[in-house]
């Protein structure tokens, strides 16, 4: 009998992992209509075709060509991208789902892998949680805004209050106040959390100066410095909100009675953007270098520095967002944030 070929054994060792596998796959070839070589069971469970109403027929025909939508018959066509994420009424119900596309070669010939990951159930979780923000956002502004308001009115217009009263008014306002800050940053801290599709190609370098021409009644005084440039392709909103959190933590700590002394560093480095930001401030210590980014952490006593502690937790999901990551240091004498964004 002749022995199986090295390239069969390899087929039949594909197919049973495919079908072993939790996570629906399917694999293409790359002629006209992209006709389907193997569905995995996950696959066909997913999208409720059996495996005989799939073999052989293009992608676009199954299941009375449901599969047949612009943006994944593109997806597939101009073999551009990755990665592409969509939502579709199927037959098996509304799914969002994002596929990932690899190209093998099997015997000379090219296939396709396509390995489909559901996010449906996360992205109505998320619709869930954005109408939480904002309805609790919108409930809570109004009664907060009346305390305010109220406090404001007794103190101004009501005499012969005690030094106690005009005390406790103080800070039932000051108290209000902070509350509005904390609704505000928490509403604004979600909607920047969403990956944004409306991205251009932005220069950091006049992305900066943009911003520091906004924020010069904020800078106290500060020389802040502008090196190098690079381009990346981002959501220019987003990427503006994190440079001014970084921006006002590098003013907001700096050391009392000098005038903050900054430097922005913008540079290309392996198809990759890298912003970092430096000053001589009172820094923090190293072991906390990875919690400063978690949402409403402070390192320093409530009330000794302004703010929620919300801004540095915004530069971490707009750098994850845009393919990135943030790291920070501190060490003589010298803070350092440093942003890496996917161009």
């Amino acid at each position: 009998m002749k022995p199986a070929s090295n390239n069969s054994v390899l087929h039949v060792s594909a197919e049973s992992l495919l079908a072993a596998m939790h996570e629906p796959f399917l694999v293409l070839g790359c002629g006209h209509g992209f006709r389907v070589e193997t569905a995995n069971p996950s696959f066909c469970r997913m999208f409720r075709v059996s495996e005989e109403e799939t073999a052989g027929r293009s992608i676009f025909e199954i299941a009375g060509g449901e599969w047949d939508v612009p943006a994944f018959r593109r997806f597939l066509e101009t073999g551009e991208a990755l990665s592409i994420e969509f939502s579709h009424n199927f037959h098996a119900g509304a799914k969002n789902l994002v596929i990932h596309r690899s190209v093998c070669d099997e015997g000379g010939e090219k296939k396709i892998l396509l390995a489909f990951e559901d996010r449906t159930r996360e992205k109505a979780v998320e619709k869930d949680a954005e109408q939480f923000v904002y309805a609790a956002s919108h409930d809570l502004r109004e009664p907060v805004s009346k305390i305010i308001t109220i406090s404001e009115f007794i103190e101004d217009r009501v005499t012969g209050l005690a030094d106690t009263e005009k005390e406790y008014l103080s800070r039932m306002r000051e108290a209000g106040k902070n509350i509005k800050r904390m609704i505000e940053d928490m509403t604004r801290f979600w909607q920047l959390s969403k990956p944004s599709e409306k991205k251009e190609s932005v220069d950091l370098k006049k992305l900066w100066e943009d911003l520091l021409g906004d924020s010069a009644a904020e800078l106290r005084g500060a020389r802040v410095e502008v090196r190098g440039t690079a381009e990346v392709h981002a959501d220019r909103t987003a990427l503006k909100e994190a440079f001014r959190s970084l921006l006002s933590n590098a003013v907001k700590f700096s050391r009392e009675g000098q005038a903050p002394e900054i430097v922005i560093e913008n540079r290309a480095a392996s198809g990759r953007a890298e912003v970092t930001v430096s000053d001589r401030g009172v820094g923090f210590d190293e072991s906390y270098a990875d919690q400063i980014f978690e949402p409403f952490r402070r390192l320093h006593p409530k009330g000794q520095y302004p703010g929620t502690g919300i801004g540095l937790s915004i530069v971490r999901r707009v750098a994850e967002n845009h393919g990135g990551a943030v790291h920070a240091s501190s060490r003589d004498g010298q803070t350092r944030f440093m942003l890496s964004l996917a161009v």
